[in-house]
């Protein structure tokens, strides 16, 4: 999977922070059976909110698939929390894509295999 970070520009990613978003993103490949996401988007900045005293770190990620693009946010007082929360809400729309009926008829296309003997003329 192909992942791209998007920082804010007030915001500087350390190479740790982007390791540990790169492992929590490659882990959701599991669920994605026979399926090449063309790319993820992860965009990773800091925010202020008037009714919570301190700062909050929001991240949101785009998974381009194909037909259909997923989109999770999450905030936290962590940006390790914040992109957990994201990991989660990915996850399960991945989940909901892979169950829907036009998912499993694509897989099924992927995977069927001529049998002997069957030739087209």
């Amino acid at each position: 999977m192909q992942i791209i970070f998007r920082p804010d520009k007030e915001f500087l990613l350390r190479p740790e922070l982007e390791d540990f978003f790169r492992q929590k993103m490659e882990k959701l490949e599991r669920f994605l059976q026979n399926i090449e996401p063309v790319k993820m988007e992860l965009k990773v900045s800091l925010s202020s909110d008037r009714l919570r005293k301190g700062s909050l770190f929001s991240a949101s990620a785009q998974l381009s698939l194909p037909r259909k693009n997923l989109r999770a946010k999450g905030e936290g007082r962590t940006i390790r929390t914040a992109m957990i929360e994201v990991r989660e809400e990915m996850e399960e729309q991945i989940k909901k894509y892979m169950t829907q009926p036009a998912a499993k008829k694509r897989l099924k296309k992927r995977n069927k295999v001529p049998m002997r003997g069957s030739r087209k003329k």
